[in-house]
């Protein structure tokens, strides 16, 4: 995922620090997003940028938290945290 600290109006207006040219830039982005299905989330400022990357970092966080707390749940039920008897 790539956040955007601009908006698109931004990109198509070629409000940014770059020589490339804003059709080519919003085509890229676009190839991007289909081509390899990269999202791209343009915030339209810094303080919404920081704010979306965080609530996204700690969802992310809390559902891997989750999942993991589920494996460690399945294994201790299958004894298998301990390794293989015999």
């Amino acid at each position: 995922m790539v956040i955007v600290e601009a908006g698109y109006d931004d990109l198509l207006r070629g409000n940014y620090q770059s020589a490339t040219n804003p059709k080519s830039a919003w085509e890229s982005v676009i190839a991007l997003q289909q081509r390899y299905d990269i999202p791209f989330l343009f915030a339209g400022s810094t303080e919404i940028a920081a704010r979306l990357a965080e609530s996204l970092l700690i969802r992310w966080h809390k559902e891997h938290v989750k999942a993991i707390d589920a494996i460690v749940k399945a294994q201790k039920r299958l004894n298998l945290h301990d390794g293989p008897k015999g």
